[in-house]
């Protein structure tokens, strides 16, 4: 599903909340301060579907999602109130280490992962990825740089779709020249540049949504 098919679910979603609300079917107010917790499972859940596997970056939302919500509820006991942000910053931890955060050695640097989920915080990465079916994931650089190398990356199908988040950081992604990049998203203080070559003739679409915070992000053939 690409970018328009999800926003334009996303804003049927919406629309249907509204008109029950105003139908007095439910109370939309109530149910945004008991449940929004609920909205981060419901985003790990879907990186689950989006990357058809079990990641760190799914489950580490999964999880907080959970605790947030059992604590919103008053679910949880007395003493255990106490340790839910120690335990979130755990478990936020344990994703980054499980994450595919990828240094500069020449070990690491070559990969061939369908999916991409590299995260480089306080850090930089360096990786150049030859999936032969690619599909597309995440970068996220927060105080840091990653330049990601797709130029031998052939895409599955017609499309994959990529999710960059620079926040006080810098993205770098190298595309073959097939490719046509779309770039979306919303920039903060930060923003883009797409300086890929474009042609009627490519086949191949490569959707990147991105969020930039006090950082950027640049596409380049």
């Amino acid at each position: 599903m690409n970018g328009r098919k999800k926003m334009g679910l996303l804003l049927i979603v919406i629309g249907v909340f509204l008109i029950l609300s105003q139908l007095q079917i439910i109370d939309i107010n109530s149910l945004i301060r008991q449940y929004w917790p609920s909205l981060i499972i419901i985003y790990g859940i879907y990186k689950f579907i989006e990357y058809r596997s079990i990641n760190a970056t799914g489950l580490s939302f999964l999880v907080v999602g959970i605790i947030l919500q059992v604590w919103h509820l008053d679910l949880l006991p007395g003493q255990f109130r106490e340790y839910i942000w120690p335990t979130i910053l755990i478990v936020i931890g344990i994703s980054l280490i499980f994450s595919q955060n990828y240094s500069h050695s020449k070990k690491n640097k070559f990969r061939e992962d369908n999916f991409i989920d590299y995260i480089a915080i306080l850090s930089s990465l360096e990786t150049i990825n030859a999936s032969t079916k690619f599909k597309g994931g995440s970068v996220t650089a927060i105080l840091g740089g990653a330049e990601v190398d797709l130029t031998n990356c052939k895409i599955e199908g017609n499309y994959a779709e990529i999710t960059a988040t620079a926040i006080m950081g810098g993205i770098d992604l190298k595309v073959p020249k097939d490719w046509k990049v779309v770039v979306t998203g919303i920039p903060f203080l930060g923003g883009w540049d797409n300086k890929t070559f474009f042609s009627p003739e490519q086949e191949k679409t490569l959707y990147i949504r991105c969020f930039a915070v006090l950082g950027g992000v640049e596409i380049i053939n």
